[in-house]
């Protein structure tokens, strides 16, 4: 079923464009594979989709959806589907007003980010930067200048 509605969402949609811009695991064999059910989606992949297409995990997987709500974190509480919403809705907020180059970029280091929060979280300021046009490299200078 995830492989039929993958499908669906990839009418006219150019596969390996999509799998370069949101960095899908496998690029674009991967995203074939995917869409005809040769292989299952996994939670970087279905990410990565979810990030392209603008909509949830659960849109794109109900399986692993599933499983992430169930996962307890390292102190054994269930956290909230990929936490850290305030940061998250200021991004929302800044890729709004951002051109469409800043938007994809910050879209493909938010899916790297959603496959491992914990493992990722310093990629929230390189997607506010990629958002801003600032490279950490410029935010570096200018700090040193104090």
């Amino acid at each position: 079923m995830e492989a039929k509605h993958l499908a669906e969402r990839f009418v006219g949609v150019n596969q390996a464009q999509f799998a370069r811009t949101y960095a899908v695991p496998g690029g674009a064999s991967m995203v074939n594979q995917h869409i005809k059910g040769h292989r299952p989606i996994n939670l970087k992949a279905a990410n990565a989709y979810a990030t392209g297409f603008g909509c949830t995990l659960a849109e794109i997987s109900p399986r692993l959806a599933a499983e992430v709500s169930k996962t307890p974190d390292s102190a054994g509480r269930n956290p909230e589907p990929f936490g850290l919403k305030e940061a998250l809705s200021v991004l929302d907020e800044a890729a709004a007003q951002a051109d469409e180059k800043r938007r994809k970029a910050a879209a493909a280091l938010l899916a790297v980010y959603l496959s491992d929060p914990q493992l990722h979280t310093g990629l929230l300021n390189e997607i506010a930067a990629t958002l801003s046009g600032e490279l950490p490299a410029q935010k570096e200078k200018r700090a040193a200048r104090g």
